[in-house]
């Protein structure tokens, strides 16, 4: 942009205009441009692709359907051992960055048009995690853990865990004496073909982040949760006088877990119903309660005891806790 108003200055004959760095944020203010850091897929819809799904295609696949037979299932990596990477600091005291914290998961949840939730899908990389031993969790089972558990070198979903997984759906469907149909993007790992009481239903290319109830919202909301009881704990370890990076190298999978089922269970029905309404599934478009369950700093501070409470606001305890750098993750 300065370079492109230096070139039209010459053009008028301005020869004494630099184009700086002061007279461009000048400009920018006077004209009320703001710099921002793109993100996200909505700038890569297909619009003419979301508007024939929503009027054409949609109605046709929920013809005399059931919203409770309509389901969605998406995945997310989890980044289990991530406090964040911002940092208070005393008067002038520096501090460098640390190296990135890169253990994951994945996550896949799967909700239907009536806001209900099927257990969470795990991948990890252990076939069976240490920690989950040391816990008496010697073989996961979804019938007895509440969670399907899944493993490979990648720990991202493929169609040899995706596979297994739409099996154990067909079964339940089957038990239960009903058909479902089953959203998905159109990520390799689904496309493993329909079972005889799930019908893959795939989203149009370019579309998920308009048309998939998971990344309207609910997706959001669940990691929203996985971090406030990841921030419980955090100051937990605070009142024990653990520095963040001793807690954060503390965190195992088991622990991980926890907050991933516990985050899943958090997510309101409310918010799953507005996700599936906002992306033309079930009914009317009309929000129910809050349009998007997500944890703000007061719903934090009030899940969070007196004294939990303490050792998060006091910056000068925390800092004490781990004087060699004197920071404090938030």
């Amino acid at each position: 942009m300065r370079e492109y108003a230096v070139s039209k200055a010459r053009e008028l004959g301005l020869e004494n205009f630099l184009g700086t760095q002061g007279w461009f944020d000048k400009w920018c203010r006077s004209h009320k441009v703001r710099f921002v850091t793109l993100h996200g897929e909505a700038g890569s819809v297909d619009l003419s692709a979301i508007d024939k799904w929503l009027h054409i295609d949609l109605p046709t696949i929920l013809l005399n359907i059931d919203p409770a037979n309509v389901y969605n299932c998406d995945e997310t990596g989890v980044s289990w051992r991530e406090l964040g990477n911002k940092t208070l600091l005393i008067g002038n005291e520096e501090v460098r960055g640390t190296k990135l914290v890169k253990d994951r998961f994945t996550s896949m949840l799967t909700c239907s048009g009536t806001g209900d939730m099927l257990p969470v899908k795990i991948v990890a990389f252990s076939e069976v995690p240490r920690s989950y031993r040391r816990n008496g969790w010697l073989e996961v089972n979804v019938e007895k853990h509440s969670f399907h558990y899944f493993h490979n070198k990648t720990a991202w979903v493929t169609k040899a865990t995706f596979g297994p997984w739409l099996d154990w759906l067909n079964e339940l469907t089957i038990k239960q004496g009903r058909h479902i149909i089953l959203l998905a993007d159109n990520f390799a790992a689904y496309q493993v073909g329909s079972r005889s009481n799930v019908k893959l239903v795939f989203l149009p290319p370019n579309t998920t982040s308009r048309l998939q109830p998971l990344d309207a919202g609910i997706i959001k909301s669940f990691k929203d949760y996985f971090k406030q009881n990841m921030a419980k704990a955090t100051a937990n370890a605070i009142l024990q006088k653990k520095s963040a990076n001793e807690f954060s190298k503390s965190i195992e999978i088991y622990d991980a877990t926890l907050w991933c089922l516990e985050g899943a269970k958090s997510v309101k029905k409310s918010t799953i119903l507005n996700c599936f309404r906002r992306c033309g599934i079930g009914g009317s478009s009309e929000i129910v309660d809050d349009p998007v369950d997500t944890v703000t700093g007061d719903e934090l501070e009030n899940t969070l005891t007196s004294d939990e409470l303490e050792a998060l606001e006091s910056v000068d305890e925390m800092l004490r806790f781990d004087e060699d750098d004197h920071t404090v993750l938030v």
